[in-house]
């Protein structure tokens, strides 16, 4: 097998779209057969049809089969935290009085059809709940986010577009309670939020990539369940997998220690996330299943994707 690769691998390079060759295993519908094939590389599949015959792959190069596989175009992997034009989802970003959190991907305003940012609340606006002076409509967004060394004059990457208020319960216990395990169960259920999501307007529109990190475009968005396979692309861990452990989730969520909100109608996952990784996509196959916002060592929990979207106005790109 490789005295044939190298027999032919000059040939195979010079044909248009091809990107490169090597050994492994035929695929059918992106899964391997188990049967060893000659794989030639393709930035993008082109029919046949619409070929030159020296362009064409053949079937087999002496008793070896081919696979034409689709790559996409290869490029040196730039670091999370790094300033980044155009900026892909699945990298640092956050208002300019945050640490960091993620860039969670591209959307299309319903109405204006104007290209937004979409991350959490707690990353793009503060945790704020629209009247605590966190943060206002028009704040700087930087691009990385201050913590990877976003500079609000060198990085600013757009403004605070619009949010969903994170509503916390009313203090019917002293604060101490609440650090001690005591509150919580004060909260009255009524208070509970149903997405911690917030939208960024780029200043130049350039500067977004419709594209996520090592995942490329989205497909369309998933509806959650127990056992479903998901993965996601964050600023701190990158690429992380895990499975869908319940649905319909109620749980209590601190934005810091004195600070705890109720959450309702949430995905619970696997852990898939540490601290910088918040507005991450949940993901299953290329599509959106929800907004990850908060974890622990144990579990991560995600908005579902379908009232973030509708509670913002917008749509995925």
């Amino acid at each position: 097998m490789l005295a044939i690769l190298h027999q032919n691998r000059r040939q195979l390079l010079r044909k248009p779209n091809v990107v490169g060759c090597g050994v492994g295993w035929k695929q059918r519908q992106g899964r391997s057969t188990g049967e060893q094939a000659l794989c030639v590389y393709v930035e993008q599949k082109v029919p046949p049809s619409q070929l030159g015959a020296q362009a064409i792959i053949p079937r087999q190069v002496g008793p070896v089969p081919t696979d034409v596989i689709e790559v996409g175009r290869m490029r040196t992997l730039a670091l999370r935290t790094h300033r980044l034009r155009p900026a892909p989802g699945g990298v640092s970003i956050g208002h300019y009085r945050v640490t960091a959190g993620t860039l969670g991907a591209v959307v299309k305003d319903r109405k204006t059809s104007e290209w937004l940012v979409l991350s959490n609340n707690h990353v793009l606006a503060n945790g704020t709940d629209g009247r605590d002076g966190r943060a206002q409509v028009g704040d700087p967004i930087l691009q990385p986010g201050p913590h990877d060394g976003g500079d609000l004059e060198r990085d600013r990457f757009g403004s605070l577009a619009r949010f969903i208020p994170l509503r916390r319960p009313p203090r019917r216990t002293p604060w101490w309670r609440w650090l001690l395990g005591g509150g919580p169960g004060d909260a009255p259920p009524q208070e509970a939020n149903r997405v911690d999501a917030a939208l960024a307007k780029p200043d130049d529109p350039a500067d977004l990539s419709p594209e996520i990190m090592g995942v490329g475009r989205l497909q369309g968005v998933a509806r959650a369940e127990p056992g479903l396979q998901v993965m996601k692309s964050g600023r701190t861990t990158a690429l992380t997998s895990g499975e869908v452990q319940a649905v319909h989730v109620t749980m209590v969520v601190y934005l810091s220690d004195a600070e705890p909100v109720w959450f309702e109608e949430q995905i619970l996952t696997t852990p898939m996330v540490e601290g910088g990784d918040s507005g991450a996509l949940l993901l299953s196959d290329r599509r959106a299943v929800g907004l990850l916002f908060a974890g622990s060592d144990r579990a991560s929990l995600a908005n579902p994707i379908g009232a973030v979207l509708d509670g913002l106005g917008v749509d995925l790109v």
